[in-house]
């Protein structure tokens, strides 16, 4: 069902039908609780090895907050970012010495809020592919993008292969809600908004993307299998907007 803050349906508030369904050419879904799970009290737990746990809340990474959206959007380098990282936690723990933890310790525990990949998405995503063109938009970063490769069963080609193609914020230097991005990649694959269904777990990212045109659902329960059929085929029946 749509979420409260859906806009309302047209023709008197009815489920779009099986023709409008059939529109559908095209799905773009974003990354984090739409693919994989985010857990960041992983990461959280990870960085209070290295200073008072107590004071390692969630509260504690507010002054870090735009230091990541700034990685986010592409204006630091991966290095750069772990620089900040080591420093920020240095400050909170002054005593830890200059070169701990490690560069691959902070990647581990930065990345370590990405629990798994699941296989039955992987599937899923196989079978989707198979019916429209399948495209990734999502606000990430550089280290969680290699990390997915690692999360892939033994001989994958790849994370970004189960796509046509992948849009990243820090890649693209925009981020969502922007209007802009949405508008970046409906230009960039060539296809018009009404065509394209955009699937998001943030509901300022659903309502940026209806307002350039998009259908959109917002996907409050990481079960993104709930929207397809067995053979990946978009469900008649999902909450289309």
């Amino acid at each position: 069902m749509p979420d409260s803050d859906t806009k309302p349906l047209s023709q008197g508030h009815q489920k779009p039908s099986i023709m409008q369904t059939d529109s559908i050419n095209t799905i773009i879904l974003d990354l984090g609780q739409v693919i994989v799970p985010v857990d960041q009290d992983r990461t959280l737990r990870g960085l209070s090895c290295f200073v008072d746990p107590s004071r390692m809340q969630a509260s504690a990474l507010h002054p870090f907050f735009g230091t990541i959206a700034r990685y986010e959007n592409g204006e630091i380098s991966n290095e750069e970012f772990l620089a900040a990282l080591s420093l920020f936690l240095h400050q909170l723990n002054p005593s830890l010495p200059a070169a701990y933890p490690s560069r691959q310790t902070l990647i581990d525990i930065w990345n370590a809020m990405i629990p798994e990949l699941p296989a039955r998405n992987l599937t899923l995503l196989k079978k989707i592919r198979q019916h429209y063109k399948l495209y990734l938009l999502s606000n990430t970063n550089g280290l969680h993008v290699e990390y997915l490769d690692h999360l892939l069963p033994q001989g994958s080609a790849g994370f970004a292969s189960y796509f046509d193609r992948i849009f990243c914020s820090y890649a693209l230097k925009m981020h969502k809600p922007d209007p802009a991005i949405y508008q970046y990649v409906c230009n960039s694959i060539s296809q018009k908004p009404e065509n394209c269904l955009f699937v998001d777990d943030r509901a300022e990212n659903i309502e940026a993307a209806r307002s350039t045109g998009l259908n959109a659902i917002h996907l409050t329960d990481f079960n993104l299998s709930k929207l397809f059929e067995e053979d990946g085929r978009l469900a008649p029946d999902a909450p289309i907007i």
